[in-house]
């Protein structure tokens, strides 16, 4: 679904996007004809490999349809260690049994012969959703171990969320602004608002799903930069800056995200370094006050 207004609250005109799944969002892009009063040049084809992580625009396409998987193992082991670091954490809410299958072994129970012999944790009785929106917009600084241990937390939170009972939306969207004069001589802001549904609360996490759009560089450098370019903007600095980044207070403002729903912002947002995941974790959990959910009383 797409609509442009003009918004009161922030004096722009905003253009809003709903993507069902990715494929609609990858036919809207390839089908759309190119805005050209405003993009005469196209960054999402011309793009160098150091910038985007791909060869060209098709090839981000068919990792974004059919799967990217280079380095995938790596994001696994990221996500382990950030996943055994959130468990000691969450240890005091949830609850372990013994059964036949189970996430990890009983020593004791094996040598004995006991046929319970597997840890298996118990999905506590919470009904409670919580909202993760996730930003898909970052400074072109931004490193690639910065966008991994970003998505290994991520993705490992919403993991231990789900087995502590919790029902987690994941809502995946880009935001950015650019202003300018327009023809009729009036200084114009415009914002690009696009929303991906890749996620809902009664939907197991799927890694593989999720992969692609959250830690490759391209789904915004080439593949997002295409969603720009077909958008009917007015105002010329678009071509140069593809928009400006919106910081945390400015997206839940615009977006109108509560307090208590979770902001994934840009790793540099939340002081994501990209060198040691468990001081990422550390800091992420502080800065966006995550600790409470894990200190919960069932």
């Amino acid at each position: 679904m797409y609509r442009s207004y003009w918004d009161d609250k922030t004096r722009s005109v905003i253009f809003e996007y709903h993507f069902s799944n990715l494929n609609d969002f990858l036919n809207y892009i390839q089908e759309k004809e190119v805005n050209s009063y405003v993009f005469g040049v196209r960054s999402s084809v011309t793009g160098s490999y150091s910038f985007t992580k791909t060869a060209t625009f098709d090839e981000a396409v068919r990792f974004c349809q059919y799967g990217w998987t280079q380095d995938f193992d790596k994001l696994l082991k990221l996500k382990e260690k950030v996943d055994q670091s959130l468990i000691k954490k969450g240890q005091e809410t949830i609850k372990r049994s013994k059964t036949v299958m189970g996430f990890a072994p009983s020593m004791s129970d094996i040598v004995t012969g006991n046929p319970l012999n597997m840890w298996q944790i118990q999905k506590q009785p919470n009904f409670d959703i919580i909202k993760i929106y996730v930003s898909l917009s970052y400074p072109g600084h931004t490193t690639s171990s910065e966008i991994y241990n970003r998505g290994a937390i991520l993705l490992s939170l919403v993991d231990i969320l789900e087995k502590m009972g919790y029902g987690v939306e994941l809502i995946p969207f880009e935001i950015c602004y650019e202003e300018g004069y327009v023809k009729s001589r009036t200084k114009t802001r415009e914002y690009l608002i696009a929303y991906f549904s890749l996620k809902d609360s009664s939907e197991n996490l799927n890694l593989g799903k999720l992969y692609f759009p959250l830690c490759h560089p391209s789904f915004i450098r080439r593949l997002l930069f295409a969603l720009k370019e077909v958008t009917p903007f007015k105002v010329l600095r678009w071509e140069d800056s593809y928009g400006h980044v919106c910081e945390p207070n400015h997206i839940r403002e615009v977006i109108g995200i509560s307090k208590n729903e979770i902001l994934f912002s840009s790793p540099h947002d939340m002081n994501i370094s990209g060198d040691n995941v468990y001081e990422d974790l550390d800091r992420v959990l502080r800065a966006l006050q995550l600790e409470r959910f894990f200190k919960r009383s069932f």
